[in-house]
This record gives C-alpha cells, sequence and structure tokens, in this order.
C-alpha cells in the first residue's frame, strides 16, 4: 500500500512541476498596452512587447457578438490589433492579454475592457430611406467613415414557381463609407411594394433587417411616337437619304443596328447631328399635352464588322454622347432641368455606357451577321428622372460633349453627335 501512495506522490509532484512549465515566465502589464481605440465593429488595441527574446507573439482573448471565442495573434512585425466581431457599439467588453513563446506556451493573462463603434452594417440603417421609384423604389443611405459590408434588398411578391407571396431578391451589394443612392426596378408591377433590406457583415452573418410597408411605386411606359411630335429649332439634324442619315432612324424601332448593316461603307442607317452641336438643342419634342415624365433611353449601334466612313471618320465612338442634359417646358419659353447624366471623355473604353456600341478598337469581336445582333443585347443609356408632381409638354435635348475615340483621340472636332434611337418614358395613368 505504501509503494503505490508513494507513486502517487511522485506523480503529483511530477504534474505540479509540468503545470509550472506551462506557464510563460515573462508576463504583460497594463504599460504595454499603450491604447485601444474605438473603430466600426471593434476596436483597435496599439502594444509594445517586452524586449525579451523569448517573446515571439501577444495573444488577445475575447467573445464577440455572437458569444464565439475570438483570438487575435500579434508580434514585433507590427504595434497593433484589431479586435473585430461587433455589430451595435458597445462599452466595456472584457478581454484577457498573454504573451506567448517559441514553444507556444502563454503567460499569466491581463484583464483588459475595451470600447466599440457601431459596425458598418450596423450603422448602414442610421441614414437609410426607402423611398417612391419608378418601377419599382430607391434607397438611399451614409455610411459613417471606415464602416463597409454587404447590403440584400427585398421585397414581397408572388413567387414564380409557387405562385405564393414570398420575399424576392432585388440586389445584393457591398457598401463603403460614405453616400450613396440606387434606384431599384422590380420585375412584378405592383402600385405599392413591402421592402425588406438586411445587412450582413464580410464573415457571412446577418447584423440587422429592417422593413417598409406600402411604398409607393410609380409605374412607367414607353411613350408612342404617335403621340408626340419632333422638331429641330436649330437645325442640326442631318437630313441625307444618299448615305441614309435622317430623324427619322431616331423612331423606327432599331435598337441595335440592322438598318446599317447591309449598307455600303457610306451608308449609315441611323441619326446623325452636326456640325457644332455641343450645349445646343439637338430636337424637342411635344407631347401635345402635358404628361408625368419618367426618363429617357439612348442606343447605339452595336459593334458592326462593317466600316463606316464619311461623316464617322471609322470612328462612331467619337461620336456617342457622354454629357447629356434633358430638359422640360410648358412654354418652351422657361425650361426646367429635368435629367442628366455625365461620364469623362476619355473614361476607358471598357467601363464607358456605350462600350458594346460600334466602335474602332474590337474589330475582331464585332458581330458580322443578323443572327448574332438578334441574340446580342440592346446597348443604351437610361436617364431615369426623379418623381416630379408637375408634368410637362415639351422635351428637349442638350448633347454637352462626346467620348474620345478608343485610341484616346479627339477626332470629333467638327462636333457631330449620333445615337441610334430614342425614347421617352412617361408615367402610367
Amino acid at each position: 500500500m505504501r509503494k503505490y501512495i508513494y507513486l502517487l506522490c511522485i506523480f503529483a509532484l511530477f504534474c505540479s512541476c509540468e503545470k509550472s512549465d506551462n506557464v510563460f515566465k515573462v508576463n504583460i502589464s497594463q504599460e504595454n498596452i499603450r491604447q485601444i481605440r474605438p473603430v466600426p465593429g471593434g476596436a483597435v488595441m496599439y502594444y509594445t512587447l517586452p524586449s525579451d527574446l523569448d517573446v515571439m507573439a501577444i495573444r488577445v482573448r475575447y467573445k464577440d457578438d455572437f458569444k464565439q471565442e475570438i483570438m487575435r495573434e500579434g508580434s514585433y512585425a507590427c504595434d497593433s490589433l484589431l479586435l473585430h466581431g461587433f455589430n451595435e457599439g458597445r462599452q466595456g467588453v472584457e478581454a484577457v492579454v498573454t504573451l506567448c513563446d517559441r514553444n507556444g506556451i502563454e503567460s499569466e493573462p491581463l484583464k483588459i475592457t475595451f470600447d466599440t463603434q457601431d459596425s458598418g452594417p450596423f450603422a448602414f440603417f442610421n441614414e437609410l430611406k426607402v423611398k417612391s421609384g419608378w418601377n419599382g423604389f430607391s434607397i438611399s443611405y451614409n455610411v459613417p467613415a471606415g464602416g463597409k459590408g454587404m447590403a440584400h434588398v427585398f421585397y414581397v411578391g408572388e413567387n414564380p414557381l409557387t405562385q405564393e407571396p414570398d420575399t424576392l431578391l432585388v440586389k445584393s451589394f457591398s457598401f463603403k463609407a460614405g453616400k450613396d443612392s440606387l434606384n431599384l426596378k422590380t420585375q412584378q408591377e405592383a402600385s405599392a411594394h413591402t421592402v425588406i433590406v438586411r445587412t450582413e457583415d464580410f464573415r457571412g452573418y446577418t447584423v440587422k433587417q429592417q422593413i417598409w410597408q406600402d411604398v409607393k411605386s410609380y409605374n412607367t411606359m414607353k411613350l408612342d411616337t404617335a403621340l408626340f411630335v419632333y422638331s429641330d429649332p436649330e437645325g442640326l439634324g442631318i437630313e441625307d437619304k444618299t448615305n441614309a442619315i435622317s430623324k427619322n432612324y431616331l423612331f423606327d424601332g432599331d435598337l441595335k443596328g440592322f438598318t446599317s448593316m447591309g449598307g455600303t461603307s457610306n451608308y449609315m442607317g441611323t441619326y446623325i447631328a452636326g456640325p457644332s452641336c455641343f450645349g445646343k438643342t439637338l430636337f424637342e419634342l411635344d407631347l401635345k399635352e402635358a404628361k408625368q415624365l419618367a426618363g429617357v433611353r439612348f442606343y447605339t449601334i452595336l459593334n458592326l464588322s462593317r466600316p463606316f466612313f464619311g461623316i464617322f471618320a471609322n470612328a462612331y465612338e467619337n461620336r456617342v454622347p457622354c454629357d447629356i442634359t434633358i430638359y422640360a417646358s410648358n412654354d418652351r419659353i422657361d425650361w426646367d432641368e429635368v435629367g442628366h447624366y455625365d461620364e469623362p471623355s476619355d473614361l476607358d473604353f471598357d467601363l464607358r455606357w456605350a462600350a458594346r456600341c460600334k466602335n474602332s478598337k474590337y474589330l475582331d469581336m464585332a458581330y458580322s451577321t443578323e443572327l448574332e445582333v438578334q441574340r446580342a443585347d440592346p446597348c443604351y443609356l437610361s436617364i431615369d428622372f426623379p418623381i416630379m408632381e408637375k408634368h410637362y409638354q415639351y422635351v428637349k435635348v442638350v448633347v454637352n460633349k462626346t467620348f474620345f475615340a478608343a485610341n484616346d483621340n479627339d477626332y470629333n472636332t467638327a462636333q457631330h453627335v449620333t445615337f441610334h434611337e430614342f425614347e421617352l418614358y412617361v408615367g402610367k395613368e
């Protein structure tokens, strides 16, 4: 019996020594933690490691908003650690700090507390507004500095598979600090929508959700060409039957450039205005009665394989507008600006709204048959107007500038302007 007691004492002494050996002798003190600064979604801890060759790292342990154990590790290579994992701003979050040697053995823990600020996905809702929009609704937000995350926008509609009410996704997007707004169109038409906005962090956790009931939707329709009268008050539109240039191509329903495919090199089959168009009225439309204006669309000829000469000088894209202003009036004397769109004239070609238009850069990727054009999506710019209670009878289009050619040169010194089709949209009555 004594033999067993003796062996048990030796084992206990061995365990005691082993336990003592498993504690790193160099301790961290409060002086090593220089500052802990609250930031969106957490805090930044600034530290100074002791001057000891055995110290390899500093570790901070705490529980995040989802009660998960988090361990953050730093070294001599840096002097700060981001303590993340929080959403709504908190005060007095408890944590422990240890030092670590080369074998992963840690020192006695130092208890600390820190405060946090609202994370981006939480602060996203602070100034989030959901308003009525055309064929859907609009949202606007202002995220504080340092905030970022993901947002998902839904509306309540009919599930196309079950024909039952369901939440249907409109858009998912990442956001960062600053202001922004989005016009979101729903696939299902309704006079009002229930809108749901949900945010998540970059770890995939849902942070917050909010619901807006009865958000009014203003639905639109394309105005039939028979319901307005075209005029060219400054005589800028070119009428040339030989080269197939006319205002009529603006309203013939060809959205892609079929009329331009089969002709000779000077057969344009499109609308061109000029010279000296910039800042002038390209044309006016008389709607015959005041209507609620919703927006306009400008279409270009797609990237066809056939060459264009004449006015285009083999650089069609150099005559496509990049800066457009739309005005409206009820007496043709006082004009209100109702819409504007602007891109830099030297914007990288692939980033332009007209990146898929007829161009001199990607001829090897051009459409060469009518079947290819039929299968392609049209290239167009939509300018949506704000929802206005005031109705207007007259609309005019002003182009202020056109894009440079795809090689960044400007051959359009004569200031010609072209687009292939024009559509005007109004509110449904």
